[in-house]
């Protein structure tokens, strides 16, 4: 999670910033073939260091970006994030497994699993309401794009979720506003929820926690 603002910089200019900066990001190794670094990757995975497993990651897409084992090398390491429970860090190995490899076949079920890794993120931490946001964008263009997908009704339950969680934040938001006076700051998140589609339904939410709401 710690390294995700360094992962973004790899499309802009990864190749310049690799050769020229090594000694500052503590990579003593360069200069070696695909293999060498396959071979890294899939051992420091084997002894459960990812954080060296992302940094000979970074080392093959900088001196081998046309390599054939990226593509393998991608997935590989979004799995092993994904069961790690690093979900931001699978997120974004997905992101760009489907911005490079996947195909027409392929597609849906790695939009799926970009979805389902912030989905999985939001179970640690009910704070970061602009991913909240991202991933109900997220889970709409899927259900929009792929509407004979088998990954439809896990997509929707997730998205329904979310506009729960989004309800509620806003409910606790504005309750909070109202303790301390500010009724109009609390007037704007209460409109807010009067466009949702919650305020229209007969669904009565219980009194939970927030993250208790989203995820039994």
């Amino acid at each position: 999670m710690k390294k995700i603002f360094f992962y973004l910089m790899i499309t802009a200019a990864v190749t310049f910033f690799f050769s020229g900066c090594a000694d500052k990001s503590g990579i003593s190794e360069y200069n070696k073939p695909a293999s060498y670094w396959y071979e890294k990757i899939v051992e420091s995975i084997r002894t459960y260091d990812l954080d060296a497993a992302d940094d000979y990651y970074l080392s093959l897409q900088s001196e081998h970006p046309k390599s054939a084992m990226l593509e393998a090398e991608t997935l590989i390491l979004a799995k092993a994030h994904e069961d790690s429970e690093e979900n931001l860090l699978a997120e974004f190995y997905y992101d760009e497994y489907i911005k490079r490899y996947a195909d027409n076949e392929n597609m849906a079920y790695y939009q799926f699993k970009k979805v389902d890794s912030a989905f999985k993120h939001l179970q640690s931490t009910n704070r970061n309401q602009k991913l909240i946001h991202e991933t109900i964008a997220d889970a709409k263009r899927f259900l929009q794009t792929y509407e004979g997908s088998v990954y439809v009704p896990a997509v929707q339950t997730i998205k329904t979720k979310l506009q729960m969680t989004k309800y509620l934040i806003n409910e606790n938001i504005a309750g909070l506003y109202e303790r301390v006076g500010k009724e109009k700051a609390a007037k704007i998140y209460r409109e807010r929820n009067q466009q949702s589609w919650i305020a229209d339904s007969d669904l009565k939410l219980p009194e939970k926690s927030i993250i208790q709401i989203i995820f039994e």
